[in-house]
């Protein structure tokens, strides 16, 4: 174990198995389990953050304090869970799949909702709004373990996410394409060699800026 807290003795009462140290944890959660030890157990989950042994994240819930070094399933299924519905997408998404060169800080995910930034100890978590017609296109989810999994975009709903959302894309051609793909995002293009051309078609037919989606179908086509 990677902590000697009192905060094992609640992890054994849920179960044997889980592993915290991927999940945020519901205030209510920590209430029900500390209430059979702790005559005044919001007391109890104030004075455990204040010492570290847990990490508010937003208003109602906690991590584990001193969570392992950039701890990405923490990390994603965080960002699942403080603003929802939403699935991790875009850059990061990208980068989860091994398509960016560079790297990727701020945790990116699409909502129905209002645009939003989240800001706690684990990092800058970022919510980009997207119509409800497209929302639920190429959305995979990962499983962690028995307990723990995230939402994430399909490479192929990532970079459609990313195309719909980027401001002010003035080209239309398949070569500025290419170019905007490989030059300007630094996205690996061997995604289209694998990549489900479906999804995009999906996207072509549902979601904005179908001339330029357009030109990913092309690609799919092209590196196959």
């Amino acid at each position: 174990m990677y902590y000697k807290s009192e905060i094992f003795r609640f992890h054994q009462h849920i179960m044997t198995f889980i592993c915290l140290e991927d999940l945020p944890i519901n205030h209510s959660v920590l209430h029900e389990t500390l209430n059979s030890e702790y005559r005044r157990p919001n007391d109890k989950i104030s004075y455990m953050a204040q010492k570290g042994e847990l990490i508010s994240l937003v208003k109602g819930y906690y991590a584990l304090g001193n969570p392992k070094q950039r701890n990405l399933y923490l990390a994603y299924n965080t960002a699942n869970t403080i603003y929802g519905a939403s699935y991790i997408s875009r850059y990061t998404a990208l980068s989860y799949y091994g398509l960016l060169s560079d790297g990727i800080r701020t945790i990116e995910s699409m909502t129905t909702k209002r645009p939003k930034v989240v800001t706690n100890k684990l990092g800058q978590f970022s919510y980009v709004h997207l119509s409800e017609k497209v929302f639920h296109i190429g959305i995979k989810s990962i499983n962690v373990s028995p307990i723990s999994t995230f939402l994430i975009a399909s490479p192929e709903k990532a970079l459609c996410d990313l195309i719909w959302t980027t401001k002010n894309i003035t080209f239309s051609t398949y070569q500025d394409m290419i170019y905007f793909l490989e030059e300007d995002q630094r996205i690996d293009l061997s995604l289209f060699e694998h990549a489900d051309r479906e999804i995009f078609e999906e996207c072509l037919e549902y979601g904005p800026r179908p001339r330029l989606i357009k030109h990913l179908v092309r690609l799919c086509k092209e590196y196959k």
